[in-house]
């Protein structure tokens, strides 16, 4: 299994934050994570074309939610 495929099994089970490097210990906020998984994926997407803009990469990130 890729990783792409396995980040994603883990999005859609509700499991998207165990992709979070345990050393943080869950000192982080956990909605920010979130963002940045869904971003990630987004980006990783096999064709180009259905892959976000920077711009909007940045608007995504810069939002309260996607």
């Amino acid at each position: 299994m890729k990783l792409q495929d396995y980040a994603q099994k883990l999005q859609s089970e509700g499991k998207a934050l165990d992709m979070v490097d345990g050393s943080l210990d869950e000192q982080f906020p956990s909605d920010e994570a979130l963002r940045c998984i869904r971003v990630g994926l987004q980006c990783t997407l096999e064709h180009p074309r259905d892959r976000p803009t920077m711009c909007s990469v940045l608007k995504m990130l810069n939002r309260d939610a996607i």
